[in-house]
């Protein structure tokens, strides 16, 4: 037999449920509470990513351009301003197939912070399933990954290349004079270096630190870009076969007179020191000012505004616009 209590509910004197009295309006205000703190983290864009059942990417399609592009796209819409640590759950999700945190940590967690290398190697490894490695082919395909950082300059209102340079690829030894040959018999297209130069995905975090980041550090680096380049679509390609052209007639005059080779001169294409002091290594890089240009024209496109507003001015320095990136 049921009890009343002195609410009027009727109390069940076997197994069956209780009922519950609730006030709806209370309901539908906590749900729209926990509705928008989940949208804040990243654990709701999983959920999404989950019922929503989008395709789901395997390593072997990083070689595929078109695949690598969504994934790249996906990466940049889904993870800007997350966390390296964070970007990397999410592409676990949509690649299954990428090592699991647990080895990510047991690979790099003794690295010193004095591997200049150590952000590129945890992307490459994290999220694109390759082991750190010195192959001169490009990393997916015909693409080569690279990863930089920029810092904030003038308080903040623009962001510029945290370091001086991107390095490409080794490309010559100053003491073998016989390494110059693939460069002074060869225009730029037809150089043995071009395949890594040619075309990349540029990944772009911020680093404000001014001392080297360890692994802990680097992973709660946030994503600012993310998105794939090829240099002969570019407006500006000229200028960088220019460049190379300035490189190998230096070369030329290096090998016929002994004159010396610079680091100074090309605008966007370098061929720089590569390794300790003294070395006589050298190798291909994007300059800061490529590299602030390419970010600039990439985001100019997607928001369709013109170039001069995404690349700024102050002072002597030039970088990127803080709203636009």
């Amino acid at each position: 037999m049921n009890v009343k209590d002195d609410d009027g509910y009727e109390t069940p004197d076997d197994e069956r449920e209780i009922p519950i009295a609730y006030d709806e309006s209370k309901v539908i205000i906590c749900q729209s509470v926990i509705r928008t703190y989940l949208k804040k983290r990243l654990d709701y864009i999983i959920i999404c990513q989950y019922y929503f059942r989008k395709k789901q990417f395997k390593l072997s399609d990083f070689a595929d351009e078109i695949k690598l592009k969504k994934y790249a796209e996906r990466i940049n819409k889904v993870c800007k301003n997350k966390p390296i640590d964070d970007i990397l759950k999410y592409a676990r999700i949509i690649c299954p197939q990428l090592p699991r945190q647990d080895v990510l940590d047991n690979y790099f967690v003794n690295s010193k912070p004095t591997n200049k290398g150590l952000r590129g190697q945890i992307i490459e490894y994290g999220l694109f399933g390759n082991k750190p490695n010195s192959d001169k082919k490009p990393d997916l395909g015909e693409y080569d990954i690279k990863v930089t950082t920029f810092k904030k300059i003038w308080k903040g209102l623009m962001y510029t290349l945290k370091e001086p340079r991107v390095s490409l690829t080794m490309c010559i030894n100053t003491n073998n004079k016989d390494t110059f040959s693939h460069i002074i018999n060869n225009d730029l297209k037809n150089c043995n270096s071009y395949s890594k130069i040619r075309k990349g995905i540029l990944i772009v975090f911020v680093d404000n630190n001014i001392k080297n980041s360890s692994y802990k550090d680097i992973i709660n680096q946030k994503l600012l870009k993310c998105f794939l380049y090829d240099i002969e679509t570019l407006p500006f390609f000229d200028m960088i076969n220019n460049d190379y052209l300035y490189i190998k007639n230096m070369l030329i005059d290096n090998v016929s007179c002994n004159k010396t080779i610079r680091q100074g001169g090309p605008v966007y294409l370098r061929c720089d020191s590569k390794g300790c002091g003294g070395s006589t290594s050298r190798a291909f890089v994007f300059t800061t000012k490529f590299i602030n240009k390419l970010v600039a024209y990439n985001i100019s496109r997607d928001l369709d505004i013109e170039e001069d507003e995404v690349l700024i001015k102050k002072g002597r320095s030039i970088g990127i616009n803080k709203d636009y990136i």
